[in-house]
């Protein structure tokens, strides 16, 4: 039987999987329309990103939500919040996820902590794990001789933005040698851009606009190590996204996969408890000179990241996300 799902969110790893189990999703970038004649396709699924934080289509729709999946891609409240918009978001972002539950919409969760707080409130949800690429993201054990760190997430608050130019990058540059480097991503694609504007130009130190896919994926194999001081995530795909590169990440603690699995593997070392800045940028530190006086433990690594990644690979994951899709119909 094929199955057609209209989405506002289409990952191209997981489109083709799913392919071979006959479902199509037909992507729409915006305006997701809520209210479709359900002759055209069988299935919504929407997937609940923020901004913005107030889902009018969810508010405004006056007809049943039956055969619509409720994405949780933001997490339902806020990690290490300290603004007066941090608790705004913790009331009214639960409260529209309880709305579109009591029309009928199915609730889909990437990670454990929202699966546990909807039980608590009384809501049935299926949680499934987003996967990575394989065939992009590629197990490297040949990294270029300069140890190479990568922040490849969008300049925000969010993603500690700030603590990486204030304090992360300012203390690894100063106790490392000059045979490292920095690589940062998706420098000018959000609000905290500027910030850069105070390490631009210093020796070591790559700033990359937005790469297209194949290019970045290239760049991240070549890295040694992910920062990723993030403050607060639903999944986190880039640290996936990095292990299956043969990347280390160095990480917070985290909800998503840091929390559900990483912290469950032997690479649990390098996740360290926000907002313990010293211990990160220890943890980048320790691996530096794993890299350069025990290289074959540091590939060791590697090949252990590769290992974590595979087993949630798009091949593998995209069953559990057939399954979700098929249990609505």
């Amino acid at each position: 039987m094929v199955m057609r799902i209209l989405t506002n969110w289409a990952d191209d790893g997981l489109t083709r999987v799913l392919r071979k189990y006959g479902i199509y999703m037909v992507f729409i970038k915006e305006n997701m329309p809520l209210n479709v004649d359900f002759k055209y396709v069988d299935l919504i699924y929407y997937a609940r990103l923020v901004p913005p934080l107030i889902n009018k289509d969810v508010i405004a729709t006056l007809r049943s939500l039956e055969n619509i999946i409720y994405g949780l891609h933001a997490p339902l409240t806020i990690d290490n919040s300290v603004k007066l918009s941090h608790v705004v978001y913790d009331l009214i972002f639960p409260l529209q996820t309880l709305l579109a539950y009591l029309k009928g919409a199915s609730m889909h969760v990437l990670n454990l902590r929202d699966y546990k707080l909807l039980r608590i409130f009384g809501l049935k949800s299926t949680y499934v794990p987003l996967g990575t690429d394989t065939e992009l993201f590629r197990c490297r054990f040949d990294k270029p001789s300069t140890f190479t760190m990568v922040y490849a997430s969008r300049p925000s608050w969010h993603k500690g933005t700030d603590l990486l130019v204030n304090y992360i990058i300012p203390i690894i540059h100063k106790k490392l040698r000059q045979d490292a480097r920095i690589v940062i991503t998706d420098a000018t694609s959000d609000y905290l851009s500027s910030l850069y504007d105070r390490i631009r130009g210093i020796r070591g130190i790559e700033l990359y606009d937005h790469l297209p896919i194949k290019d970045y994926a290239r760049l991240l194999s070549e890295a040694h190590v992910l920062l990723f001081p993030s403050r607060y995530e639903s999944f986190g795909r880039v640290v996936l996204d990095s292990l299956a590169s043969g990347v280390i990440p160095v990480t917070f603690r985290v909800r998503g996969f840091v929390e559900d699995i990483l912290l469950k593997t032997e690479l649990n070392r390098y996740v360290v408890n926000y907002p313990d800045l010293p211990s990160f940028i220890n943890k980048v530190i320790e691996l530096y000179r794993l890299w350069y006086r025990s290289p074959d433990e540091y590939y060791a690594l590697v090949k252990l990241s590769c290992k974590i990644a595979n087993q949630y690979s798009w091949e593998t994951i995209g069953k559990m996300w057939a399954e979700l899709f098929k249990q609505v119909l």
